[in-house]
């Protein structure tokens, strides 16, 4: 099958583009420049783009993989939720696509706010355009983007190549709580705005499975997929489940033991002793088990928890551990950030004895409540 299309060439880059129909037995394709004139002209040939699509996209570089970008007759879909992947229920829809791609080098923990690094992105499956701001823009989080769990806003976006960004100068790091890591290369990008679909779940699915569909329509809003032929995506729906307005209740021992110089470790567990799980409860009568924690870091500090110390701790749905904060403020922030409230403790001193015993305890018949007990306070 031969596709022969005529071009008249400037002196600047122009870009070309040749549509046809293979045959189902090609196994490859081949591009020639033909002059038909009999003058001698040099040229460049740079840049050659194979796509299955009726029209071409915008120019995407790739190396020695294959890329995947967004279509450009891709209009958006309507988004369905399901509890059990048998029956689906509409939630909405999304038009256009999301500016989203991945890291394209190493993103290093930091503190807020971060004017060291550089968050590098490839947004080309997208095809999106990132703009940049002012540092007002960062500090009251207008860029805001998703980045492998950290919510980070940042000031300047700089274009390095097609689709391929340095967002950079000031990063303003952990936004609303959100935790402060490392982000590797190849980790997940996502811009936060209009083009996200948000959708408030039942409070009720909390501690389940939940099913997505994504089914497409073109950008006329016609063609739309069918849901039997939409691909399914499961999702463990963890939610928050402590917060300050509906303090728990638990049956957890929070107490110390003492390990060298002047370090503690924290222990959290349930009824049947160290090592053991426990539950804890809401006003609604509804119940998590929590595995059992020996805690060996402070929050604030990094190190161990010292010796004679008040420690608050709190449970972090998000990460699935306990945290223990030297400071009652950044406790009560936590709390506020979705965290569950545990308890106080005193640790004890170098001779492991002294400190006291956190957590509401067994009353004796599997519910919480033994007298004496420091409770989780805000």
């Amino acid at each position: 099958m031969i596709a022969n299309t005529a071009f008249t060439l400037n002196q600047t880059w122009q870009r070309f583009s040749v549509t046809n129909t293979a045959a189902a037995s090609a196994t490859g394709i081949r591009c020639f420049l033909y002059n038909p004139s009999s003058t001698s002209i040099a040229y460049h040939y740079w840049g050659a783009q194979l796509e299955q699509a009726s029209s071409p996209s915008s120019y995407i570089p790739t190396t020695a993989a294959s890329v995947t970008v967004a279509s450009p007759n891709w209009g958006g879909c309507s988004v369905w939720v399901s509890p059990d992947n048998a029956t689906y229920a509409q939630a909405g829809k999304m038009y256009g696509p999301s500016r989203m791609g991945v890291l394209t080098a190493l993103l290093s923990s930091s503190a807020d706010p971060d004017t060291t690094h550089t968050l590098s992105v490839d947004v080309a499956k997208s095809t999106g355009i990132l703009n940049g701001g002012t540092a007002s823009d960062a500090d009251n989080f207008r860029t805001l983007c998703y980045v492998d769990g950290e919510l980070i806003s940042f000031q300047t976006a700089s274009l390095t190549s097609a689709f391929h960004y340095n967002l950079a100068t000031r990063l303003r790091r952990g936004v609303f709580g959100s935790p402060v890591n490392t982000h590797a290369a190849g980790a997940a990008f996502l811009r936060l705005d209009d083009g996200v679909f948000v959708w408030e779940a039942d409070p009720t699915l909390v501690g389940t499975t939940i099913y997505f569909k994504f089914t497409s329509f073109n950008k006329f809003g016609l063609m739309e997929q069918s849901l039997a032929s939409a691909t399914a995506y499961s999702f463990a729906f963890n939610g928050s489940f402590g917060n300050i307005g509906d303090p728990p209740a638990n049956n957890a021992t929070v107490d110390s033991i003492f390990v060298s110089g002047s370090d503690d470790s924290i222990r959290v567990y349930g009824p049947g002793g160290v090592g053991t799980s426990y539950t804890t409860w809401k006003k609604d009568q509804t119940t998590r088990t929590i595995p059992a924690q020996t805690i060996t870091m402070v929050e604030e500090t990094g190190a161990s928890p010292q010796t004679t110390t008040v420690y608050w701790v709190s449970y972090d749905f998000n990460s699935g551990t306990h945290r223990a904060w030297r400071n009652y403020n950044n406790y009560v922030q936590a709390v506020g950030r979705g965290q569950m409230r545990i308890s106080a403790t005193i640790t004890v001193n170098s001779s492991n004895t002294g400190g006291s015993t956190g957590g509401q305890g067994d009353s004796g018949d599997g519910g919480s409540g033994d007298i004496g007990r420091i409770l989780p306070a805000i």
